[in-house]
């Protein structure tokens, strides 16, 4: 199981905190680390998860070999079986896993080499799959997936046979006949550690047709308009686009419009400084407005726990930039309507803006 999702390195595994891994080798080391007593330090003491994808500054360069979902919801096992329904009628290639809580299933794919853009590609992917099987996507319990997930090519994921700390269960995988047993007694089955898999199906995902612009998966952002008001009226950020000013706004920004905020910031500023300061101020310039409209656990996991995101894209990942008015709108994280574009986007495109 293990050679089969997790066969590309680099990768990071963390708890959550992230470090390196080289090959599995590495991985087993972290896995069965033991103090001086015998006892294990990382497995069965901390939730630890394995990024899905291998690891680049390079995005490009990011082999879009599987597709995850992770189901939370009430309806969580009626949705594995939905999906694992879907996929059998089409005989592909895919694997379930009980996370302790809900499931996390793994189609694997083929074609993802030489991808333009394994974003966007994951990303259509998510909403071309979800919309065949019937699977709603957004934030809340409310909904069948998460929205955090889609599109994410940094996403990390608790990594089978390992112990859930907060749920006080292994990560198991399951079979098609648990999917028909109860939720209760895939998480009475739980309490015991497993590493046995099964596979189901032999035809790979093909990626390579969602590596485009699909216009059906956008529309505009849904914001709170009384919260986008309290952004708008500061006077710093005066010149930032509605887009940026929308993210801000939100309760939640998470890892994809942090990034996004992030990459503006590092390469235009807020246009009330010149840019050629040193990268370290402009670091810290951009610390302190995420400090100012981050909540202070978003803040500090982003810091402590998220590789330490705005350094990291700061001096590690320079090659990506923000990404083009057309891919936001495409990504549905723009908030005006289609068709219509802001001044300062223009304006920063003509600017030599990506």
């Amino acid at each position: 199981m293990f050679n089969l999702l997790y066969n590309r390195f680099p990768r990071e595994i963390g708890d959550p905190k992230r470090f390196p891994v080289n090959n599995m080798e590495d991985i087993y080391k972290y896995l069965n680390k033991k103090d001086k007593d015998g006892n294990f330090v990382n497995n069965g003491r901390k939730r630890i998860f394995l990024s899905l994808y291998n690891c680049s500054p390079n995005e490009s360069e990011i082999k879009l070999d599987k597709i995850w979902f992770d189901m939370d919801s009430p309806n969580c096992l009626e949705n594995t079986k939905k999906l694992h329904e879907w996929c059998m009628k089409f005989h592909y290639k895919h694997l379930m896993v009980f996370s302790g809580k809900g499931f996390h299933f793994y189609l694997l794919t083929k074609n993802y080499s030489n991808l333009s853009n394994p974003k966007r590609t994951l990303y259509n992917c998510h909403k071309h799959i979800a919309k065949e099987v019937g699977l709603t996507i957004g934030e809340g319990d409310t909904f069948d997936i998460d929205w955090h997930i889609v599109g994410d090519i940094r996403r990390i994921a608790t990594v089978p046979g390992t112990w859930n700390v907060k749920r006080k269960r292994y990560a198991i995988c399951i079979t098609e006949d648990e999917l028909n047993k109860t939720y209760e007694t895939i998480r009475n089955k739980a309490k015991t550690p497993s590493l046995s898999s099964v596979v189901y199906g032999w035809e790979e995902f093909d990626v390579k047709p969602f590596d485009c612009t699909m216009k059906e998966f956008s529309s505009p952002l849904q914001y709170d308009e009384d919260e986008f008001v309290k952004v708008d009226k500061d006077e710093v950020l005066l010149n930032l686009p509605p887009c940026i000013k929308v993210w801000l706004s939100m309760k939640r920004k998470h890892w994809k419009r942090r990034g996004w905020i992030i990459m503006w910031l590092r390469d235009k500023g807020l246009w009330r400084k010149k840019l050629n300061e040193p990268l370290p101020a402009m670091l810290e310039e951009t610390k302190s407005l995420l400090r100012q409209y981050l909540e202070p656990e978003e803040y500090r996991h982003m810091i402590e726990e998220d590789a330490n995101q705005p350094r990291y894209l700061y001096f590690t990942n320079t090659k990506n930039g923000f990404p083009t008015c057309e891919n936001i709108k495409n990504f549905g994280e723009c908030p005006l309507e289609k068709g219509k574009f802001c001044k300062e986007r223009k304006m920063f495109e003509q600017n030599g803006g990506k």
